[in-house]
């Protein structure tokens, strides 16, 4: 007669262990195609942008936000549909980067708004931002992996304690700002460590798709008397929301 009381055999123990092990190999597997597939969407989105931008200028001769012919041109570039002209300058936006308040009603017309309403109003761009706030998902669009995307001119790119040459950007970011990240505003290094792996060198200091972060993040940093080298994605934060990235649209 067996013994109601006894526990498992060594066997079934050895099963039971084998068997969780494959639940969780499974489950961190799982996780990590799910972040994997979010990086792929993003890297679409940012490929479809960059056509779009192409689709653009080789159509209308201009950028998008500051063709200064628009409602001319672009059918439905209407005042109903928030979108009017730039000031054809050449510059989508100021010489310097995006600078609307996070959150703010758009009040005023802003070229780096105007982009992309240039864009998806003339069949070069989908998924027209239907809102008027100054926010990924409401006038600007938001990333699968996170946050969102702006389109501005830049005059200079300073990052790395280097200047890199001037030109419009596709900027990738957790949150708006003008140029400062502090924590928790930029996008998962892994994520941006992935975007750059799959469009470009995977390096955030070269090619056209550059990464960086505020202080000691972000990118990973080595200071030998008093100077600073600046290398790959930093091992350490990539698990962090303390990148930003812009990616070179020409």
């Amino acid at each position: 007669m067996k013994n109601k009381n006894a526990g498992f055999s060594l066997v079934e123990l050895a099963i039971s262990i084998t068997v969780i092990g494959l639940i969780l190999a499974l489950v961190a597997k799982g996780g990590e195609m799910i972040e994997n597939a979010k990086i792929a969407s993003t890297v679409l989105q940012i490929e479809s942008y960059q056509a779009g931008v192409d689709g653009f200028r080789t159509a209308y001769k201009a950028w998008p936000g500051d063709y200064d012919r628009a409602e001319m041109y672009i059918e439905d570039c209407t005042a109903a549909n928030g979108c009017e002209d730039g000031d054809g300058n050449g510059a989508i936006g100021t010489a310097g980067s995006f600078s609307l308040s996070v959150g703010s009603p758009l009040t005023s017309r802003d070229e780096t708004v105007e982009a992309w309403r240039h864009l998806f109003l003339s069949g070069y761009g989908t998924g027209l931002p239907s809102g008027v706030d100054a926010e990924f998902g409401s006038a600007l669009p938001s990333a699968s992996a996170g946050g969102g995307f702006e389109i501005y001119y830049n005059s200079s790119l300073n990052m790395h304690a280097t200047t890199y040459n001037g030109g419009h950007f596709l900027r990738y970011a957790g949150v708006i700002s003008s140029s400062n990240l502090t924590m928790g505003d930029g996008v998962y290094g892994v994520v941006a460590r992935g975007i750059d792996r799959k469009m470009d060198d995977g390096s955030p200091t070269s090619g056209k798709v550059y990464a960086s972060g505020s202080g000691a993040r972000c990118v990973e940093q080595t200071v030998v008397g008093g100077v600073t080298t600046f290398s790959g994605y930093w091992a350490s934060d990539l698990e962090n929301e303390n990148c930003w990235m812009h990616i070179r649209l020409e």
